[in-house]
């Protein structure tokens, strides 16, 4: 997925600065391993989750969506302990896949 393109426009900057996370901090997360989850449909527009780290190691989940084939970050937060204790099992398990 890294090598999509990300759909910024200042909406979804200032959602995200609200939280302390910059746009290139968002993109990190999807170009190193993260682990995805589904979230409940918004206006009938599915939404994910991407939850990985930034290049300085900042645990985060980046809420998003695609359009046009491109990912649309919307908000994001710093990993909770139950969404971190699934990202570390899930790169476990894919990890020891053989």
């Amino acid at each position: 997925m890294s090598n999509r393109s990300f759909d910024w426009d200042d909406a979804n900057r200032k959602h995200l600065a609200r939280h302390k996370i910059t746009p290139e901090e968002a993109e990190e997360v999807f170009s190193r391993f993260y682990a995805e989850r589904t979230q409940e449909p918004v206006k009938g527009e599915p939404r994910y989750q991407a939850l990985g780290t930034t290049a300085k190691g900042r645990p985060l989940t980046i809420a998003y969506t695609e359009r046009d084939k491109n990912i649309r970050p919307i908000t994001g937060w710093d990993m909770k302990r139950e969404e971190l204790e699934f990202y570390v099992e899930e790169l476990y398990r894919q990890t020891t896949e053989i």
